[in-house]
């Protein structure tokens, strides 16, 4: 027979197609069911006579658009379990006809496309599964649950089976998917009527990531879908976490909310003793680029990135910012034992991403209204935690270089926590002066009164002061250009817009005091830079 006679057989999946579009018709399935078998069986089995692979994949995912296109129409119990089950249903025949290869005698690149088949079976009954599960009527927890972790698990064996290292990177997104449209169902956390426990929604995320653990601890880690594996464990567990959280903030428990990546990162530690038990540090040293350094880096990473965000989650503000710092300066100190390139570039990405929020983006000062302690504040833990991030990611990558780059991480990062601390001292000073629930900076817009001025005068001369002892003490030549050119703007600003604002003796004595406090600079520039400077040329 032609092609275009086997193709003809899906004519009826477009009649149904019809049918279920329209509401009168949607009520009492039961015929259209039993047709939609029909239909199937007997396009699975002229597919496998026909050896034409590409006809069961149109069958299968007509009859998911069909049991979709119903279910929108259908609305209400008990049709969304009923759409679950008819679709695993469906998702089960293509697996079937996939498990029938063999006694058709199908070489092994026909058996490829049936499999291709039973994939398109699989994610299209995850798609049908979602949507019974926002509409009205979904079915009982444990029936969603099963049936998520029944197609999940099909679907890690089926990579298994066919050796398909992408299949299990694609099902993070309907897993992750399934565990948010629960939160977000009629029953979900978010209702406001008769809503579901929260408890139900961490439940049904941990044992859907816990297939997805599984399978990285069953996982050849000789074969080439390892590292895909291993990737699709930390995805999940990371898309997993955002929906774990959002239930748990609902029920109110963000005082312990930290307990949750805790969990997460214990949960990995199996895994990372597995990937460890495989490698040595010298066998590390000499493939940096290798598999087992980038598994290792990759699973270690992310109980890095579980444990280090637990921290700033208890925290009111700033969590996110906070969290990425903390766990640049963990990746940083990863690379030292396990020197992956990509370490290096998550490091200072991170870092980056962490200075941008907090030094470029002016937006952040509004985020939340001004705390009623002056000093002791948000902005203290906020600034100086990710800035001591910054110093501390860049001693630990000071000997760090990506091949075949002169890139140097060191500088940048340690210039960025400097700025931090320099926006710090001036936002604590603006704040202690200002009143309100928003910050003003009253130098910038000419509106600072005497003591303000003064006190951003002797913040900038004592951070001066201070940047210039630690560009002696480290022997930076940048770092001690950076101070004086700091102390100079600071000196032109006492001299041109303070001193003049005072009278009579007052500002004679600044400017005496001025005249001294440059003359002890002079001295110290000329006995630690100049000098230094004159030594090493002499030399």
């Amino acid at each position: 027979l032609p092609i275009q006679a086997f193709w003809f057989a899906l004519a009826g999946h477009g009649f149904l197609l019809f049918a279920t579009g329209r509401a009168a018709l949607s009520v009492e399935p039961w015929p259209m069911l039993g047709v939609l078998l029909l239909l199937d069986v007997a396009v699975a089995l002229a597919a496998l006579a026909a050896s034409r692979a590409g006809l069961l994949v149109a069958a299968l995912a007509a009859s998911q658009v069909v049991l979709a296109v119903w279910l929108s129409a259908a609305i209400g119990a008990p049709w969304p379990l009923v759409a679950l089950a008819s679709t695993i249903g469906v998702a089960a025949l293509g697996l079937g006809a996939l498990a029938f290869t063999p006694r058709f005698a199908l070489g092994d690149e026909e058996a490829e496309r049936f499999a291709v088949a039973a994939a398109v079976g699989l994610f299209g009954a995850q798609a049908v599964a979602l949507l019974a599960t926002v509409l009205p009527g979904a079915p009982a927890f444990h029936w969603l649950l099963a049936g998520t972790l029944a197609l999940l698990v099909a679907e890690f064996r089926l990579a298994a089976r066919r050796a398909w290292e992408n299949l299990v990177l694609l099902a993070v997104v309907p897993a992750v998917g399934a565990a948010a449209a629960l939160g977000a169902s009629p029953g979900g956390f978010q209702s406001a009527a008769a809503p579901t426990p929260w408890w139900q929604v961490v439940l049904f995320a941990a044992l859907v990531w816990t297939v997805f653990l599984a399978s990285g601890l069953r996982v050849d880690l000789a074969s080439r879908r390892a590292n895909r594996t291993l990737l699709a464990v930390v995805l999940a567990g990371a898309g997993l976490f955002v929906v774990a959280r959002a239930a748990m903030l609902h029920a109110g428990l963000s005082s312990v909310i930290g307990l949750l990546p805790v969990a997460q990162a214990l949960l990995l530690l199996p895994l990372l003793r597995r990937l460890a038990r495989r490698t040595t540090l010298a066998a590390l040293r000499d493939d940096r680029q290798g598999d087992a350094t980038y598994r290792l880096a990759l699973v270690a990473g992310a109980m890095l990135a579980f444990v280090t965000v637990a921290i700033p989650m208890q925290l009111e503000k700033q969590w996110i910012t906070l969290g990425w710092a903390l766990l640049g300066v963990a990746l940083a100190w990863l690379h030292r034992r396990v020197p992956h390139p990509g370490l290096v570039v998550w490091s200072f990405a991170l870092e980056i991403a962490a200075f941008v929020r907090l030094a470029v983006n002016p937006a952040v000062l509004t985020y939340h209204p001004r705390a009623a302690t002056p000093v002791l504040n948000w902005y203290l833990y906020a600034y100086v935690v990710a800035a001591l991030a910054m110093f501390a990611a860049a001693w630990w990558l000071r000997e760090a270089r990506l091949e075949g780059s002169p890139f140097q991480a060191t500088p940048s990062l340690a210039t960025g926590g400097t700025i931090l601390l320099f926006l710090l001292l001036n936002i604590e000073i603006a704040d202690y002066f200002s009143s309100g629930e928003t910050l003003t900076f009253g130098f910038l817009g000419g509106r600072a009164g005497l003591p303000e001025d003064l006190a951003y005068t002797i913040g900038w001369a004592l951070f001066a002061i201070a940047l210039l002892v630690a560009g002696l003490a480290g022997r930076r030549k940048s770092v001690r250009i950076c101070a004086i050119a700091l102390l100079a703007v600071t000196v032109v600003k006492a001299f041109l817009h303070d001193t003049w604002r005072l009278g009579g003796l007052y500002r004679v004595g600044s400017l005496v005091g001025l005249a001294v406090s440059l003359a002890l600079v002079a001295v110290v520039l000329q006995k630690f830079v100049f000098r230094a400077g004159l030594e090493e040329r002499e030399r």
